[in-house]
């Protein structure tokens, strides 16, 4: 039952509209009556009606002033207008305020019956609508959560969509901007309600840090391939879409799921076929099953060619090129790794070079640190523009080398032959200078002319060294690795680690 406020500072009409009126007959309910605007205002916040009938006419505040006031409340109440004067004006005011109607006086029961009974279909469409709408953010708010790892959450959202959608299974969309635009997929998505209207799919759309995450929900029987096939349309379509409005999009898509027993595999499916897009630039649209088709990969071959690469590093640049182009050869031959793991290893191999040219070029402040080489890494989106990148930087490190190399002196290399064999003991400036028979102070000016560092700072670089190794094998816990290259001091150990590489001993640990 609607309930019903009225406001007329005539007491008559006032009176007569509480008494003549069948409110319960027509299914209204009247909660109260105001003398004018001000009395109005205050009962219609404590009651709370549904439709308000104000005169136009009233001391103090108008029926026009009450109803520009009532547009600010979060839950207003349609307004009918009442006025003993029949002026254009007064409907076009009131129209422009929000109003839903407008009756002259003297008042005509039927046809004021039959403005409240419009009123009352309106205030159960706008009721849908506010509860069809509640619906919408709370599932797309479940399948956040979901997505994330709450299985609580995918239970209830699968109930909710039952209900709403009465699904025969799921697949998961992931879309992603690809180019600079001020247009973002939620401006062009409305567009595409007609297509799944159609198409009879519901959908659900909700915003991550990884793109526009879009859930369908087909709502005909059909084969699994047709529901794969289904998905590639609609994604495909949203391609274009974007396209017609200026936005280029790329989009990864999950396997059919009958049920949503498990939205954060999906989720990762989709993001997987998204990424995947780093091998396959030119495809916009890229399926889960169609990347996993793919001839299985051999990941134990890779680390075997990736292992040959180090051991190449510090033995010959001729040697480590030649292991880098097999090495990237192995990779060309599968596009269905991970793109961020490929880029953590292209960034290990720069790493590598570094270190490599760092020994043989010790002062020279142009190697890109572990912080650098991540930072351009990660700015890389083509398999083939870092494939380029690794090779260009390979190539200016191996001509540096061959450049600003210069032979050191025997007790420099007598020195440095020493702290690679000792770096692992509690070894001292003054243990280094009896093992070259000079004096501290001469070893100390002899390390900086000959390799621009000091005597701390070189033992630190090859402990260092030799700790990525051990990190990478993953055979050891991280303390460990700082004995065994000879910090006693974890802290201190953690401290170099991350000055040197730019990132932390935790990020190379590899456990087995």
């Amino acid at each position: 039952m609607k309930r019903i406020l009225i406001a007329d500072d005539n007491l008559l009409t006032l009176q007569s509209m509480q008494t003549t009126i069948p409110w319960k007959e027509w299914g209204y309910e009247l909660v109260a009556c105001a003398e004018n605007g001000a009395q109005a205002w205050e009962k219609i916040k404590r009651y709370r009606p549904d439709i308000v009938i104000l005169d136009i006419h009233m001391p103090g505040m108008s029926g026009l002033d009450l109803a520009s006031e009532l547009q600010k409340l979060p839950e207003k109440p349609l307004i009918i207008l009442l006025s003993a004067y029949d002026r254009f004006a007064y409907a076009k005011t009131g129209l422009r305020l929000g109003v839903f109607d407008y009756l002259l006086k003297p008042l005509d029961n039927d046809e004021l019956k039959l403005v409240l009974d419009k009123a009352s279909q309106e205030l159960q469409k706008t009721s849908q609508e506010s509860e069809r709408l509640w619906r919408r953010a709370w599932c797309e708010k479940l399948l956040m959560e979901s997505t994330g790892g709450s299985a609580a959450s995918a239970v209830m959202l699968e109930g909710y969509l039952k209900e709403w959608w009465h699904p025969y299974g799921y697949a998961l969309l992931l879309a992603r901007k690809q180019n600079e635009c001020e247009l973002e997929f939620e401006d062009f998505w409305p567009a595409m309600g007609e297509l799944l209207k159609r198409e009879r799919i519901g959908c659900l759309n909700a915003q991550t840090r990884d793109g526009s995450l879009i859930l369908l929900g087909f709502q005909t029987l059909r084969l699994v391939r047709d529901y794969d096939m289904e998905a590639l349309h609609v994604a495909n379509e949203i391609v274009r879409g974007g396209q017609r409005a200026g936005l280029q999009l790329s989009i990864g898509i999950s396997n059919y799921a009958e049920r949503l027993s498990d939205p954060q595999k999906q989720y990762d499916e989709a993001k997987f076929a998204l990424e995947s897009r780093f091998f396959l630039e030119n495809k916009s649209v890229i399926h889960y099953q169609s990347v996993m088709s793919k001839s299985v990969r051999n990941e134990y071959l890779l680390s075997r060619k990736l292992q040959e690469l180090y051991r190449a590093a510090n033995r010959s640049p001729e040697e480590f090129t030649e292991c880098l182009d097999a090495f990237i050869d192995l990779l060309e031959q599968d596009d269905r790794y991970d793109a961020e793991y490929v880029r953590a290893i292209f960034a290990q191999i720069a790493f590598q070079i570094s270190c490599v040219l760092d020994r043989c070029s010790p002062g020279d402040r142009r190697i890109k640190t572990m912080a650098t080489i991540q930072e351009e890494v990660q700015r890389i989106g083509r398999l083939q523009d870092l494939i380029a990148w690794i090779r260009a930087y390979a190539g200016s490190c191996r001509e540096r080398t061959k450049q600003e190399t210069a032979p050191a002196s025997a007790q420099t290399r007598r020195v440095l032959d020493y702290l690679n064999t000792h770096f692992m003991e509690h070894v001292t400036l003054k243990d280094a200078a009896q093992e070259a028979g000079i004096s501290e102070g001469h070893l100390c000016r002899l390390l900086k002319n000959e390799t621009g560092e000091t005597f701390v700072n070189i033992l630190n670089k090859i402990r260092i060294q030799n700790a990525l190794q051990l990190l990478k094998s993953g055979s050891y816990k991280v303390y460990e690795v700082a004995d065994r290259v000879g910090f006693n001091n974890y802290a201190y150990f953690y401290q170099v680690f991350k000055k040197i590489t730019g990132t932390s001993p935790t990020d190379y640990h590899q456990p087995q």
